[in-house]
């Protein structure tokens, strides 16, 4: 990876005196607005202040670490306000000044690329400040030599006997097993090729062409699998490369994943330490939920048991490991012995579940999806908790006879004189058991989280566990057990804001709106735990919405469900509302409400203009954008169809979007398994989760939504909402009290 800009001091950045970073800021900012011909906005003058005001009152100790208490500095700018200029210029001279370095963590990998590729070299452009800017991504997106060369040499250490195992430790089932054979082989060599040759670096995101389902996983590794500084193939490494530019670098741009990840695994393992760190949380509306899917653990009992059987083959096999060390050879034993008992567990859990079961009635609602049995309010029955604290403890065995494992086959490997054949045999086996332990790695997160649920005197203390169960139907499938937190604000707190030097949220959506006051930020205080001391602003779009935007609301007559006659009168207003000349964005509020009018609509509209139709339902969103955008550059109209992954961070400036109709107000699925149980556990607490959290979250959703349609100050479209609630329920008025300012428009669903 090459470095964005030429290293020099960063010093050089800040006036003569080190003591006024203001200065700088200052200066920098008017010479941007003289270098591009643009004029500030007072949205970012005051965003900038705000951060700067922020950072200047932190205090430090000798050491420069950070003695005042912990505090947060939220931003919420709205589209068009320029926050990623505002933090840049703002953060950029503090953390020269402190000697600090900047992480960014942005909410997706093509967001990470925005950054890189847009404020950071035209800010670099106007003021020739000497920054090293480094993307920083996982390990999971960068090819492993190591592992590419088994698999070309045919390892039989990699897989001995064996379904082969993924890089993440989950099986790969038997029609992707093929591709370690025939035409796999092409593709490997054709990837050894390309990064040989230089035509490549290694990274997922720069490979022009598409690899075949499954394939990149059997080329990747993990933390647990690398070998690190042992491995032959570390100086050509592109995971290490990256490593090695990020730990020189001022600016680290990340994502919030990734983010999360390194502070999973301690913090400082691939980003910078973050007591040494100014963190600037791009999209920060996104962390909490992705939070809890971090945390959140699932495991089927029937592939554990299938994971846990190879686990002891695995070991079985391991025979010339039993001869080289006793140590070994006692661990090995352990690995069988466990993963038998564990897997006898597993069926004595799958046993009580069958007695216990209460699954829903197989109707068209569940005919997308599987059935679900969840435990109201968390209150897992106590026979669960029990098999899971005794399988919690089979999982930490295993964890601890692994590791000795893979510690034995690393000083194997580092001793003089180890032979080739050799090297390559214990690399491959030390890959099996490597994703073993990630495996067992989940287990120990799935049942520690139901062991650790206290009983009933002191459940209501702090918030729940979600517990549930899924199947595909009631006569086939595994039985999956899932477990998550349903409220990550504690986790947060602990783990990033106590660590972070500086900390910074912006976000256009992190309050409901209704004010500007912090009490709009507290649903997103609560669960991303932020300090008592957090600072506050919030600074509106500067984009006309009152002149460029108008609200059309359908007076709906069908209450939205699932109802034949309300998907009736849904589609037709959607293809009486469709224009095939003009650019069209239609967001759907579930799968099953997308298929049900995509399927009316073949009725109601001629076959070109359906089959002209771009949908989610059929091809990915990449492709799909793609499509878009090539017809609405060659004059023609675009139809887009699809669901809450259109609804955040899709940029369809001017003539790419001028007419967005979303079909139903975002509230969240009420059979959601994780907000159902909190709100559960809320409402037995005396609190009110319709208020508290249905309803914040909507509007935020609804906002972010909304937000697709004007991108730029020139853009001008409409925005049809096919949902009455917004003009006949009580909480309606909050939806469009959120909004910008813009023309209101009532009107009638059409005649069928």
């Amino acid at each position: 990876m090459q470095r964005q800009f030429p290293v020099s001091t960063a010093a050089d950045i800040l006036s003569p005196d080190h003591d006024q970073p203001n200065e700088t800021i200052q200066s920098g900012y008017r010479a941007y607005l003289k270098h591009h011909g643009v004029n500030g906005r007072v949205g970012q003058k005051r965003m900038i202040a705000d951060i700067a005001r922020y950072l200047g009152a932190i205090q430090t100790n000798a050491d420069g670490l950070r003695t005042s208490e912990d505090a947060v500095c939220v931003v919420e700018a709205g589209t068009g306000t320029g926050k990623t200029l505002a933090y840049l210029l703002a953060a950029i001279p503090y953390a020269v000044r402190l000697g600090k370095k900047i992480i960014i963590a942005a909410a997706t990998v093509t967001q990470q690329q925005q950054i890189l590729r847009g404020e950071l070299p035209r800010l670099r452009a106007a003021t020739a400040w000497p920054l090293q800017v480094e993307l920083a991504k996982g390990r999971g997106r960068f090819l492993c030599l190591n592992r590419l060369e088994l698999l070309l040499a045919g390892s039989e250490g990699l897989f001995p006997g064996l379904q082969p195992v993924s890089a993440t430790g989950s099986l790969i089932n038997t029609a992707d097993s093929q591709l370690i054979e025939g035409f796999a082989r092409e593709h490997y060599e054709g990837l050894l090729s390309r990064f040989t040759s230089r035509q490549w670096t290694g990274d997922i995101d720069s490979l022009d062409d598409e690899l075949p389902n499954g394939l990149w996983q059997t080329v990747i590794t993990d933390n647990r699998s690398c070998f690190n500084r042992d491995c032959v193939f570390f100086s050509q490494c592109p995971y290490f490369r990256q490593r090695a530019q990020i730990e020189s670098a001022d600016i680290v741009i990340a994502n919030q994943d990734l983010l999360l990840s390194d502070i999973r695994l301690g913090g400082g393992v691939v980003l910078p330490a973050l007591k040494d760190s100014i963190l600037i949380i791009d999209e920060a509306h996104q962390l909490p939920e992705k939070a809890l899917n971090h945390f959140s653990a699932f495991a089927g009992l029937g592939s554990s048991q299938q994971q846990l059987a190879e686990m002891k083959t695995r070991a079985d096999a391991a025979e010339h490991l039993r001869v080289k060390d006793h140590k070994l050879e006692q661990r090995l034993g352990e690995i069988s012995k466990h993963a038998v008992e564990a897997g006898e567990l597993l069926r004595e859990l799958w046993e009580w579940q069958q007695t216990q079961a209460q699954w829903p009635e197989k109707t068209d609602r569940f005919e997308q999806q599987p059935l679900l049995q969840r435990y109201e309010a968390g209150a897992c029955p106590e026979p669960l908790r029990v098999l899971a604290s005794k399988l919690s403890q089979q999982a930490d065995k295993l964890q601890a006879a692994l590791g000795d494992i893979l510690s034995g086959i690393a000083q194997m490997l580092d001793s003089d004189g180890i032979e080739p054949d050799e090297s390559e045999r214990l690399q491959g086996e030390s890959l099996g058991f490597s994703a073993d332990q990630t495996y067992v790695e989940t287990l120990q997160r799935l049942y520690h989280q139901i062991a650790e649920i206290p009983d009933e005197s002191s459940r209501m203390v702090q918030p729940p566990i979600a517990v549930w169960w899924t199947k595909m139907s009631h006569d086939s499938g595994d039985l999956v057990l899932h477990a998550s937190p349903t409220h990550g604000g504690s986790y947060l707190a602990e783990q990033l804001w106590q660590n972070a030097f500086a900390a910074i949220c912006t976000s256009a959506t992190m309050s409901d709106g209704h004010d500007q006051s912090a009490s709009a930020f507290r649903r997103f205080s609560d669960t991303a735990g932020l300090p008592s001391a957090s600072v506050f602003a919030v600074h509106e779009s500067p984009f006309d919405y009152s002149q460029h935007c108008t609200l059309r609301i359908m007076n709906a007559k069908q209450r939205p469900g699932d109802s034949a006659s309300y998907i009736a009168e849904l589609s037709a207003a959607i293809a009486n509302s469709l224009n095939f000349t003009e650019a069209t964005l239609v967001l759907f509020s579930s799968r099953k409400q997308f298929t049900a009018v995509m399927a009316r609509l073949e009725q109601l509209l001629d076959k070109t203009k359906y089959e002209s139709m771009l949908s989610q339902l059929s091809a990915q969103p990449a492709q799909l954008i793609a499509a878009h955008q090539k017809r609405m550059s060659t004059g023609q109209g675009s139809v887009l169809l699809g669901m809450a992954s259109f609804a955040e961070g899709l940029d369809l400036p001017g003539e790419l979007l001028t007419h967005l109709i979303i079909c139903k107000l975002p509230f969240a699925v009420p059979d959601d398994p994780v907000e159902s149980t909190y709100s559960e556990w809320l409402q037995a607490r005396g609190g009110k989760p319709f208020d508290e959290v249905s309803l914040p979250d909507a509007i935020i959703r609804f906002r972010q939504a909304f937000g697709r349609l004007i991108r730029t100050e020139k853009d001008q479209g409409r925005v049809t909402v096919l949902d009455s609630r917004l003009l006949t329920k009580r909480y309606g008025r909050r939806f469009i009290e959120a909004l910008p300012r813009c023309r209101i428009q009532r009107f009638d669903p059409p005649l069928e």
